[in-house]
């Protein structure tokens, strides 16, 4: 998880000298390979090291948002209608639960519902296009299942932020998604609104 704090040729391009010292004389406690000497270096892990595993455990070990149930008739009437235009085919209704005991300390046996199947998709056009050197376009157009949980909290929509609400974020999807979009689409306004609010209640 944190290896990637020792890289020495970023985006495979090796750092200018004086900043390697993988390639160079490392001050006393500095393990090779690490670009800037911070910190004791204890245990051979680097200041910035273990401030991305303490980041890593605070996410990990945050709560799921709250559901906002208010608008009931809205949830109500959303709910069978983002399954049947297909949105619940990659952002699906199903909980998960954690193993137990969890390898990484989260509580055992918690349901939780992230509105997401965790796959890898072709979204087209949506696709971020980000591969590893020799990847097809193809492969560059396919995303991990975004989780929907606390999307009402997000100012900015898609991996880009490129939307300011869902109608936009729908319209964007492409590929795997586009069957889902043209069924949103072909809502009525009332049904669409009925959608919006069921996803806005994640």
């Amino acid at each position: 998880m944190t290896a990637f704090a020792t890289e020495s040729a970023p985006n495979g391009i090796p750092v200018p000298a004086g900043c390697d010292y993988l390639a160079e004389p490392a001050p006393a406690g500095v393990p090779a390979g690490t670009d800037d000497a911070v910190g004791s270096c204890a245990g051979g892990i680097t200041l910035i090291q273990k401030d991305i595993d303490n980041f890593k455990r605070f996410m990990t070990n945050l709560a799921p948002p709250p559901r906002d149930l208010s608008n009931t008739g809205a949830i109500a009437r959303g709910t069978p209608l983002y399954d049947q235009i297909g949105c619940a085919n990659c952002h699906t209704r199903r909980v998960f639960t954690t193993p137990g005991p969890a390898p990484n300390g989260v509580p055992s046996n918690t349901n939780f519902q992230p509105f997401s199947d965790f796959l890898v998709h072709d979204m087209g056009t949506l696709g971020d296009m980000i591969g590893n050197a020799g990847d097809t376009l193809a492969v560059t157009r396919r995303m991990r299942t975004a989780p929907l949980w606390g999307i009402r909290f997000r100012p900015l929509l898609l991996h880009d932020g490129r939307c300011g609400d869902i109608p936009c974020a729908v319209a964007a999807h492409d590929g795997q998604g586009l069957a889902a979009r043209n069924a949103f689409n072909a809502l009525t306004a009332a049904q669409r609104a009925d959608v919006v609010n069921f996803v806005r209640s994640m």
